[in-house]
């Protein structure tokens, strides 16, 4: 799967105000939105396929731990006689 995305620019040469015009992963359906745009976009930025940069949330908080019954569960009589078989 590919990303496309399509920037249109206000002036010619990517300056100006920036206006997002198209996200997807359509090539037509970029086509589309580059022919529609008008005259009021100077310019375009294509970008295929964008490097992703990852970062961390500094506000992220981790999940409370969940705190497990502390008392030793009891076995059932199909573990005891298990147990016994092993022992004889």
């Amino acid at each position: 799967m590919s990303l496309r995305i399509l920037i249109g620019h206000s002036l010619p040469g990517q300056r100006g105000s920036t206006t997002p015009l198209y996200i997807g992963d359509s090539g037509a359906a970029l086509e589309s939105a580059k022919a529609a745009a008008g005259p009021s976009i100077g310019s375009f930025t294509i970008l295929n396929n964008p490097t992703g940069i990852r970062k961390s949330n500094p506000a992220y908080q981790a999940p409370a731990p969940i705190v497990e019954d502390s008392a030793p569960s009891v076995g059932t009589d199909v573990d005891t006689k298990a147990k016994s078989a092993k022992r004889k």
